[in-house]
């Protein structure tokens, strides 16, 4: 089965927040780790769409 959406997105965010925890200031990596979290919270509801879609049945 192909890689999902949602899959995809959180991957990479949580790639993403690793390297922003080792190379910017506190606060910066405070901001960024929220806005990073939001991408994933955000991937989570678009898996919940793909799931939908991908079984229609479960309507």
């Amino acid at each position: 089965m192909e890689t999902m959406i949602s899959h995809k997105i959180r991957s990479h965010a949580v790639e993403l927040r690793a390297i922003v925890d080792r190379v910017m200031s506190a606060e910066d990596v405070e901001r960024a780790i929220r806005s990073i979290n939001a991408i994933i919270a955000e991937s989570e509801r678009v898996e919940g769409l793909e799931g939908a879609v991908l079984k229609p049945e479960a309507r």
